[in-house]
């Protein structure tokens, strides 16, 4: 399987390699595909990649521009890294008076705050903090009103364990309101696939955390679904977690949409064993684990070609 694999040409992508199989019926023929790839800044190490299809080029282009200017705006908003943030501004207020907040901030909250019940703990966007006891309990949302505040003076809030899915996800809406149904987005391995490529199915390649970037571990098929994978290095560097012996070297999840596949891949690295039982639970979930030993395990309706080691 791993001989097949590597035979496979792919284009990488970042760390996810997206390739080209035919598994669908293919595009009208006229269709054309266009890549653009922009970076938008040092917090956000890895450019995104869009691959979309359509027949008018300037439309095709025009709109992939859209998208990279709200995911900027996106990204300027959320990220608490940048002071003026309202993210920044929610942690600065923490243990005092709530702040006003957009949709953006609201949506994500609520969201992770959702996430975070369903993981029983294993998705919790505050477990940078500087108190041990810390938790998502900690946030408090007034959505009727659009207040938002941090209970504990030493809680904080940090939005990287779910923001490069939702920033894959709010370009995907740009392009979509534009007319562009078929396109892949790639924001740092966090992938969002619309429709189809030109000969059918959009096909990633999930990388072998024990190999060098562009060896694949398994190879599976996307459409209007959202993919994150993360690595045991990459979840300590998001979330600033203490858990020193991971059982996983990494998870990638498949979901209806690209920050649910980000939180929950990145929960499945702090719920260590309890990671199966959870995405087994969770509807429209698939889940492939990698241990540190190479070995390859499937959870879900995944149609996905894997080898272990």
């Amino acid at each position: 399987m791993k001989s097949l694999l590597k035979s496979v040409p792919r284009l990488i992508v970042f760390g996810i390699a997206a390739c080209i199989f035919l598994l669908s019926s293919p595009l009208e023929a006229k269709q054309e595909k266009f890549t653009r790839r922009q970076s938008l800044g040092r917090n956000l190490k890895a450019a995104i990649a869009v691959v979309a299809s359509h027949k008018q080029k300037k439309k095709a282009l025009r709109a992939m521009n859209q998208a990279f200017t709200r995911a900027r705006s996106i990204l300027s908003t959320l990220d608490e890294r940048n002071g003026k943030s309202e993210t920044a501004l929610l942690n600065q207020n923490a243990g005092g008076t709530s702040i006003q907040a957009g949709s953006q901030l609201l949506y994500l909250l609520a969201r992770g705050q959702q996430l975070s019940e369903l993981t029983g703990g294993g998705f919790d966007m505050t477990l940078g903090s500087r108190s041990s006891k810390a938790s998502y309990r900690d946030i408090w949302i007034d959505r009727a009103n659009s207040l938002v505040a941090i209970k504990r003076r030493r809680t904080r809030v940090s939005v990287w364990s779910i923001v490069r899915g939702y920033l894959a996800d709010g370009m995907a809406k740009i392009l979509r309101q534009e007319g562009l149904n078929h396109f892949l987005i790639n924001v740092g391995g966090k992938l969002h696939a619309s429709g189809q490529d030109l000969k059918g199915s959009w096909m990633v390649g999930v990388q072998d955390p024990l190999s060098r970037p562009g060896e694949s571990v398994c190879r599976l098929p996307l459409r209007n679904q959202g993919l994150a994978s993360t690595s045991f290095r990459t979840y300590r560097i998001d979330t600033g977690s203490k858990v020193s012996s991971p059982l996983y070297a990494s998870i990638s999840i498949v979901a209806p949409d690209a920050a649910t596949a980000d939180a929950l891949a990145h929960a499945g690295m702090m719920l260590g064993e309890r990671a199966r039982s959870v995405m087994q639970s969770v509807v429209g979930v698939a889940a492939v684990f990698v241990d540190g030993q190479g070995r390859v395990e499937k959870i879900g309706r995944i149609a996905a070609a894997c080898f272990s080691r």
